[in-house]
């Protein structure tokens, strides 16, 4: 990860990384009505969710959190960058 992190900076000191998500609950429900067994409980979902966020935000490459449900548009996250 790092080597890779280190080549996109280098191709470009600006590169990010932008975060999709809903909220927690939105995201279990929207996995609940795909029908998908992937997880058994929100707790489960909950975790999973904390450990990739987790590493991402530890990236050397500025992060940023992008909700398509909170009303964030794609210029606002150009914006950011």
């Amino acid at each position: 990860m790092n080597e890779i992190e280190d080549d996109l900076l280098r191709l470009d000191p600006n590169a990010a990384v932008i975060y999709c998500q809903t909220d927690l609950e939105s995201n279990w429900l929207r996995i609940c009505d795909e029908g998908k067994n992937e997880f058994k409980t929100i707790e489960e979902l909950a975790a999973l969710r904390h450990e990739y966020k987790r590493v991402l935000f530890n990236s050397k490459l500025n992060c940023i959190e992008y909700d398509f449900t909170a009303g964030d548009t794609p210029l606002a996250i150009l914006a950011e960058i």
